[in-house]
């Protein structure tokens, strides 16, 4: 048995990103996760995510503020491109809630960004076909961040500065006075704080607690089509974009899409989906979404969709609110939370790994996360 600072349960976005920051810090880590790192069965494996300071609340701009230049610093350590510039589009009816809130939050927090009619966004972004009544947001810094690859770098670096790395460790959570105690195979070690990141299986450490969150797990999927003129949706020439349809697709299945990256073919979904049990072991795409890719893009895009070039289930957990939980589970403070990302935190996993980490070893975090509570849920925390 070993006694650590800090142990991180799950090591994907966000836990392997704790684990960077805290063991860089000089800290005593375990980094544990149940199958292997950068394991295609949750929420972090893949080719790419948006990150972007276009939201419609003014805290996610504002910790989009404090992420982009770690994940510059990050690409700095790791010495790899991890965050290619892509410019990103926010598209909707005139008038759409959720866009003026976007515009709003922006406007708010000093971002620059520009208001397209649909005809000046056609002439622009040739690619695309919108109506007179769609307004377009265009902010230049959004981009895309190579998924896997963060990850890897995260846990990488974690173990060069000292973390111990335990893959295939399914784990119990145990309460020891002011510490825990975790155990996994024949291992058993203790810790003055653990840190839960293990995305759609978060309850399954918090329930044995007594700790009932709203955690609700969700099938996804990434899908990849051929559409005429690729080189015309690849990276460099085609934006980032949330289309934001909620009276057409219904809240939260927004549509969304990425260039196509050395070849992959244009990345189009919708963000949300099914109920879904993580301990399933089929991860099956639906092709309904396959279809409704296909009437969106007839819609909105300029050129039809070919052949689908290959598609992948993962995981959202979603809140009721869709915002995250991040700080120290009611009754027990040596626990912290990282959970619930509903599908939009893996641009902020490396700025909310070190808020974390500041959390667990100074007691306090640099930027106030008492947004993200868990008492929030009233009588399930």
């Amino acid at each position: 048995m070993a006694h650590f600072n800090l142990i991180v349960l799950g090591a994907g976005a966000l836990g392997s990103a704790v684990a960077y920051h805290a063991a860089r810090r000089g800290a005593r880590v375990l980094l544990l996760e149940q199958y292997a790192i950068d394991h295609q069965r949750g929420s972090s494996h893949g080719a790419s995510r948006i990150i972007r300071y276009a939201y419609d609340h003014p805290i996610y701009v504002a910790l989009a503020r404090l992420a982009f230049p770690e994940w510059r610093e990050l690409e700095a350590q790791a010495a790899e491109q991890l965050m290619f510039p892509a410019g990103g589009l926010d598209f909707g009816p005139r008038g759409e809630p959720e866009l003026e809130r976007t515009i709003s939050a922006l406007t708010r927090e000093g971002v620059p960004f520009e208001l397209l009619s649909a005809a000046q966004a056609n002439v622009r972004f040739p690619q695309f076909r919108f109506s007179d009544e769609i307004a377009v947001v265009y902010q230049a810094d959004s981009a895309i961040l190579a998924a896997s690859r963060c990850v890897l770098a995260h846990v990488r670096l974690a173990v060069q500065a000292g973390a111990e790395l335990r893959e295939n460790a399914l784990a119990t959570l145990t309460p020891l006075g002011d510490g825990v105690q975790v155990s996994f195979g024949s291992e058993r070690h203790t810790a003055d704080h653990a840190v839960v990141c293990a995305g759609a299986w978060a309850n399954d450490l918090l329930a044995p607690l007594g700790a009932h969150l709203p955690l609700r797990p969700v099938l996804c999927q990434e899908n990849y089509f051929e559409i005429a003129g690729l080189e015309d949706y690849s990276l460099g020439r085609f934006p980032v974009f949330i289309a934001h349809l909620l009276s057409d697709y219904g809240y939260p299945s927004e549509p969304y899409g990425l260039p196509s990256i050395a070849g992959s073919g244009l990345k189009l979904s919708l963000h949300g989906g099914p109920d879904f049990d993580p301990h399933r072991e089929e991860r099956v795409p639906l092709p309904s979404v396959h279809e409704v890719m296909r009437s969106f893009a007839a819609r909105f895009l300029s050129q039809p969709l070919g052949a689908l070039r290959s598609s992948r289930a993962c995981l959202y957990t979603m809140t009721p609110d869709e915002h995250f939980v991040r700080g120290r589970l009611p009754g027990l403070p040596q626990i912290l939370l990282g959970a619930a990302c509903s599908g939009h935190a893996f641009k902020f996993s490396t700025v909310l790994g070190r808020l974390l980490t500041e959390l667990a070893l100074d007691g306090d975090s640099s930027f106030d996360l008492s947004f993200f509570s868990p008492t929030r849920f009233s009588g399930e925390a």
